[in-house]
């Protein structure tokens, strides 16, 4: 549990409070709170467009508590980006020499320093730029009776899905249900759907999904996903491999270092990724299919075993989730964006199931 010093002694009185149990707690000193972390993210993502006009395009954002400071990945500089970055006098002062490749970060520092102040680290590798998971092209798949290709209503999570009007094939996420009405919807990412109106079906089996209800992926917004109304209704399950269904039994934010499983329809369910950053940002991933750049926040991001590729196109908005020693998962939100290139995974990225629970006035559907 991170915590700031001056708030310790309550919140230890009030873990020993709920712990009835005995679990082990650990503490650990936070530089900054969450909102103040939280500030630092909003204050860059503002930025963005001013440091890509000074030849810095970030690709990740992850707060760090223990330093109590904004991670800040940056895609290698091409000749121009260093010419942009040099022409900024301030910047050029602080490196005393004209900038080249070598002091290229130092130079960043010193710009988000200027621009932003305090509060921002740029790490030591450069990381490529993200792409989303949605592709145009259906994949040859071997289909089986009663899989993610070929379901039908009512619908599991995980399913194959793709657009009547806008072709992009994709994944179906887990399941919501609306407060008021009590609608079943079915979560995806928000670039899945790009033409209004849009249909959504499993292509394997024709079956009709239902229509698009609301896109939250808008310009000048962080979110990307959307949800599909499903009149025939959708359960509390998501497809793994093969013909194997797991029961979702509820929701988390993971912990950092904890294992995690990603599960699109073109990779299949695939376990063990390491989380690396919660409540990070995505930034200006690019979507081959609408030629947008956009900014993802928050998500819960995670490094792939070696030689694994996690997440690649058509696995969009698929479930990501906690497996726990059973079969039942703990949803952890829609895959989002990966970082890497075909074949390579560096990174996968999962927008945090509450941030699209809240914002849509839904709950999670989950199995008993």
């Amino acid at each position: 549990v991170y915590a700031l010093p001056v708030s310790e002694a309550s919140l230890i009185r009030a873990i020993d409070a709920i712990n009835s149990r005995g679990y082990p707690v650990k503490l650990v000193a936070a530089r900054r709170s969450y909102n103040q972390l939280n500030a630092l993210t909003v204050g860059l993502i503002a930025a963005n467009n001013s440091l890509k006009a000074h030849g810095v395009t970030p690709t990740q954002a992850a707060p760090n508590p223990v330093s109590g400071s904004i991670q800040v990945s940056v895609e290698a500089p091409t000749a121009s980006a260093i010419a942009k970055l040099s022409a900024d006098s301030e910047v050029r002062a602080h490196i005393g020499t004209a900038i080249t490749a070598s002091d290229y970060k130092s130079a960043v520092s010193a710009l988000l320093s200027d621009k932003l102040g305090s509060g921002y680290t740029v790490e030591s590798e450069y990381s490529p730029a993200a792409s989303t998971t949605g592709s145009l092209q259906p994949a040859q798949q071997t289909v089986i009776p009663a899989n993610r290709y070929t379901d039908s209503a009512p619908f599991y999570g995980g399913d194959e899905i793709i657009g009547d009007r806008s072709r992009v094939r994709c994944t179906g996420g887990c399941f919501v249900r609306v407060n008021r009405s009590g609608r079943d919807l079915l979560l995806t990412a928000g670039h899945c759907g790009q033409k209004h109106p849009d249909s959504f079906i499993v292509p394997g089996s024709n079956a009709l999904i239902g229509p698009l209800s609301t896109n939250y992926w808008v310009p000048g917004t962080t979110n990307d996903y959307l949800t599909i109304y499903t009149p025939d209704g959708g359960l509390p399950y998501v497809w793994a491999n093969g013909t194997a269904i797991r029961p979702v039994a509820g929701s988390l934010l993971p912990a950092l270092r904890v294992s995690m499983a990603f599960d699109g329809s073109v990779t299949g369910e695939v376990s063990h990724s390491t989380v690396t950053a919660v409540n990070a940002t995505d930034m200006n991933v690019y979507d081959s299919n609408s030629r947008r750049h956009y900014n993802i926040y928050p998500v819960v991001q995670a490094k792939p075993p070696a030689r694994t590729v996690t997440c690649q196109q058509g696995d969009s908005g698929g479930p990501a989730y906690q497996r726990t020693n059973s079969t039942r998962v703990y949803a952890i939100g829609t895959i989002a964006a990966f970082f890497g290139a075909p074949g390579i995974t560096i990174l996968c990225s999962a927008e945090q199931i509450g941030q699209e629970t809240s914002h849509s006035n839904t709950t999670l559907m989950t199995s008993p």
